[in-house]
């Protein structure tokens, strides 16, 4: 994780960007382990999708390879669900120990992270600067590419 990277060799760390992933990680992303290995058609994945909640799905959309017998993601579920349990924790330490520019990019919709949070972890650490995104969820480049680029290009031009 950046953050680590961040906290342990500091020399190699000019700033930071950071969209919508919090100090205190705690998510659990077993539920795709009962999804079906495979998809009709495109539209049966989008029913799916938004019959489990995902009213976004451009990130599915692009992990989509088609077969002779249907359509799969690139990605296997065992794989993302183990890789959420390696992020899982508490990372204030990581957090706390650096001090480089940051910018925390942050969407009220998101199911990652609270605006509580974030606006904590900004208070918290000196050099951060938080843009909090409304209508965006957690992933900030698709819902508002355009903001999000805008946001990223100010930050630069200040580091």
């Amino acid at each position: 994780m950046v953050l680590w990277i961040a906290s342990q060799y500091p020399e190699l760390v000019r700033a930071l960007i950071i969209e919508d992933i919090g100090a205190i990680i705690n998510n659990d992303l077993s539920f795709a382990l009962d999804w079906p290995k495979r998809f009709p058609s495109v539209r049966s994945l989008r029913n799916f999708l938004k019959a489990n909640g995902f009213e976004d799905d451009t990130y599915f959309l692009e992990s989509l390879v088609e077969y002779s017998d249907g359509w799969e993601f690139r990605f296997h579920y065992k794989d993302i669900a183990h890789s959420q349990e390696l992020l899982n924790g508490d990372h204030w330490n990581d957090w706390l120990s650096s001090n480089c520019p940051t910018l925390l990019l942050h969407g009220h919709k998101s199911w990652v992270m609270t605006k509580e949070h974030a606006r904590e972890m900004t208070l918290r650490r000196p050099n951060t600067k938080l843009i909090e995104f409304p209508e965006c969820g957690h992933t900030i480049r698709d819902d508002d590419p355009e903001g999000l680029y805008h946001a990223v290009k100010a930050f630069l031009k200040e580091i």
